[in-house]
């Protein structure tokens, strides 16, 4: 029988768990299970965060100028009668103003 942590010579759920708390914490090289910090993170490198937003920023740039190219159409109709402040909503409103535009601006003629 193998020796035990204990007053009974049994060992307890509680010495268990502290002798396994104390393997992880005595391995560096492992994260915890739980409460992972931002701090065991890596920084992203410029690449990694262009690489990141340069499909944002496309997406961005083509719903703007879909939606201002309908905009600025003679024959197209907006809700509430004002192209300029559609014009606005496309514009300064991030991604989703075009695609408010594009679905709830227009009218048709």
């Amino acid at each position: 029988m193998q020796a035990c942590s204990g007053r009974d010579g049994k060992g307890s759920r509680t010495d268990r768990g502290r002798s396994a708390h104390r393997e992880r914490a005595s391995r560096p090289d492992t994260a915890p299970a739980t409460g992972a910090t931002l701090a065991s993170v890596a920084p992203l490198t410029t690449e990694q965060i262009l690489a990141l937003l340069a499909p944002i920023v496309v997406l961005q740039l083509g719903l703007m100028i879909v939606a201002l190219h309908d905009l600025e159409s003679d024959e197209r109709r907006v809700r509430g009668g004002s192209k300029i402040v559609w014009a606005l909503v496309i514009v300064l409103v991030n991604i989703v103003g075009p695609i408010i535009y594009l679905i709830g601006g227009r009218e048709d003629a």
